[in-house]
C-alpha cells in the first residue's frame, strides 16, 4: 500500500522515502499516524529492546501534563498513582538484567518523602528536583513524593 500524504507533515520517512510518521492539524490539536505496526513487531521480536524503536514516540513530544515525573532511560518503566494529600506514588522497574543508575526529575515543587526499595537498590541522592537511584536488575523502586507548594 502507497500513503498519499495531502497536508499532513511528513515527520519520518522510511529509507525509501514513504511517510512512516505524520500529523496533521485537527481543531486545536493533532492526529498522528505512524505507518510501521512497532508494538506488532516488538511483541513477534527477540532483542527488540535493543533497537532505538521508541524513539518514534519521543518524536511525537507527547506528555501528560499531569504528569510530575520523568527519566530518560527507555529500559525502565515510570508510573505515577495518585494518593491521599497531594503525594504521589512513583514505581519505578527496571527491565533489563543490569543494575541502572538514572536520574528521576520531578516537576517543580515536588520532594521526595520516602524511597522504597527492593532487593539491593539504593537512593544516591537527591537534589533540585533532582532523584538518583540505583535499580538493581530485574527489580523495582517506588518513591513517595509530596508537592510541597
Amino acid at each position: 500500500m502507497k500513503l498519499d500524504v495531502t497536508g499532513a507533515e511528513v515527520i519520518l520517512s522510511s529509507d525509501s522515502g514513504e511517510p512512516v510518521l505524520t500529523r496533521q492539524t485537527l481543531g486545536d490539536g493533532y492526529v498522528y499516524f505512524i505507518g510501521y505496526p512497532i508494538e506488532k513487531i516488538a511483541g513477534e521480536s527477540a532483542g527488540i529492546t535493543e533497537t532505538p524503536m521508541y524513539r518514534i514516540y519521543e518524536r511525537l513530544d507527547i506528555r501528560n501534563p499531569l504528569r510530575i515525573a520523568s527519566k530518560s532511560d527507555p529500559h525502565v518503566g515510570l508510573t505515577e498513582h495518585l494518593v491521599d494529600g497531594g503525594k504521589r506514588l512513583l514505581v519505578l522497574i527496571n527491565y533489563e538484567a543490569v543494575e541502572k543508575e538514572i536520574d528521576i526529575c520531578l516537576a517543580e515543587g515536588y520532594t521526595l518523602d520516602r524511597f522504597l526499595p527492593l532487593e539491593e537498590s539504593e537512593l544516591v541522592c537527591e537534589k533540585e528536583g533532582t532523584v538518583t537511584l540505583r535499580i538493581a536488575r530485574n527489580s523495582a523502586v517506588s518513591l513517595i513524593v509530596s508537592d510541597k507548594k
